[in-house]
């Protein structure tokens, strides 16, 4: 086992420690070695496989925190496909890979009609999924990423102004978790996380929307692949970075022998980014006309 990177052990007084800032860990009645053992564990060092009594209950209240990975739980990475490698597919890609997480991008487009900046050099006839993996291996030189999809893990699908049923409905057949991104002239819609039959998932959203305008599902139709996403770079990169998250927040619940339950933030819910302002949340509920499952998933 090992400390997080990132989480500092700080010296509180003799024989006081501190593991941790936002959710600190005090521990008292240490000795000098066992402060300077704690200590040389910050920055990911892995912890000796003798450690006294009082260091050993101090990494067991680290596990409690979060501050501590134990590496015979850690999982292999996961696979996850990019479906719609824009510049929103790509952010996403690259905080998925330096995580550890495979990448597939799948998005045939040719590489030219993607909004300028989002690919630093495309090679001619190149397609938008081609160009995505030299920019990700551009930014993470030790990623694994390809064109093409096998069977992801999970997904995130990416598209302007609806969700592509040609991209969620395989994902939902094949209960792939995915994350929902759809993008307009003002910013990104980020969710649900959808993991079929326990929450939200596409046609829901599509259903709920067309109470408000029964002519929603024709204009859904008319955004389709042949509009492309074009959204500002730092709208981007946060809208990106959250579809992320979900992603990696149900993988940490995995790991830790749960559902899904460290994701329940982004289940039933759509998280907007503007150029303006922090990302708001909304609902976004099981839709009882839809079939999917999940409004009795909801009810249990």
């Amino acid at each position: 086992m090992r400390l997080r990177r990132g989480v500092a052990v700080l010296h509180r007084g003799p024989g006081v420690s501190q593991i941790g800032l936002a959710r600190p860990v005090v521990v008292t009645g240490l000795s000098a070695g066992e402060q300077e053992a704690l200590a040389a564990l910050e920055g990911g060092r892995v912890a000796p496989s003798r450690l006294g009594p009082t260091v050993r209950r101090a990494l067991r209240d680290a596990v409690r925190a979060g501050h501590l990975e134990v590496d015979a739980e850690a999982p292999d990475g996961l696979t996850v496909g990019i479906l719609g490698a824009g510049a929103v597919g790509l952010a996403a890609a690259r905080a998925l890979a330096r995580h550890g997480h495979r990448v597939e991008f799948s998005d045939p487009s040719p590489a030219s009609v993607e909004a300028p900046g989002v690919f630093s050099t495309p090679l001619p006839g190149q397609s938008c999924a081609g160009a995505a993996v030299r920019e990700l291996l551009a930014a993470v030189p030790l990623a694994a990423a390809r064109t093409g999809l096998s069977r992801p893990d999970a997904a995130i699908a990416v598209a302007m102004g609806a969700p592509d049923p040609v991209a969620w409905l395989p994902l939902l057949r094949t209960d792939t978790p995915h994350v929902l991104v759809t993008t307009d002239e003002c910013g990104v819609d980020v969710g649900p996380l959808v993991l079929p039959g326990a929450s939200a998932c596409a046609r829901c959203l599509t259903l709920e929307r067309a109470q408000a305008d029964p002519l929603w599902p024709v204009l859904a139709l008319q955004c389709g692949a042949a509009r492309r996403p074009v959204v500002e770079p730092h709208v981007a990169e946060l809208a990106g970075s959250l579809a992320a998250a979900m992603l990696l927040a149900w993988a940490s619940g995995l790991r830790r022998g749960g559902s899904g339950s460290a994701a329940a933030w982004a289940l039933n819910a759509v998280w907007r980014v503007e150029p303006l302002g922090p990302p708001s949340v909304r609902p976004a509920w099981p839709h009882p006309e839809c079939g999917c499952g999940a409004v009795e998933e909801a009810a249990a």
